[in-house]
């Protein structure tokens, strides 16, 4: 699978009546699979929609139990969830929310392999960040 067919893909699954998926969200995967994960996009496309069916199944009560998500105990100014895209060749991390009973997705990173913690502090204050104009584009479009 191509880069470019697989970004076409992944846009087609991302249904706006359930998903807020922001041009900087799909920049950081763009960055990712050109410079993480080249010749894997296929491997990543198929657990990354894994992932968009338990967002969709187990909502936000259900979505951090599984494989390998988490809610961010660590980030107190919003309920932060992380999820899990692992192969044996890449590890990322994608911070997301809901709003509306939407999830957005904030931010993407590889994290680097055999690494016991990471530390999120930088990737939570960019996902703080971006939520925030979110929501005041929601707001916005509220107001029209």
């Amino acid at each position: 699978m191509k880069f470019y067919e697989a970004l076409r893909m992944l846009n087609e699954y991302l249904d706006e009546d359930k998903f807020i998926v922001p041009k900087f969200f799909l920049d950081d995967l763009m960055y990712i699979m050109k410079n993480n994960i080249k010749g894997q996009e296929k491997n990543f496309f198929n657990l990354f929609v894994k992932q968009l069916d338990y967002i969709l199944t187990l909502s936000e009560y259900g979505v951090s139990k599984a494989n390998s998500n988490e809610i961010l105990k660590h980030c107190t100014e919003f309920k932060c969830y992380s999820l899990h895209i692992q192969s044996k060749v890449f590890n990322i991390r994608i911070l997301g929310t809901y709003v509306e009973k939407k999830f957005v997705f904030l931010v993407a990173f590889f994290e680097r392999a055999k690494k016991s913690k990471t530390d999120y502090s930088g990737y939570i204050a960019i996902a703080k960040e971006r939520l925030e104009d979110i929501k005041e584009e929601i707001l916005n479009e509220k107001d029209k």
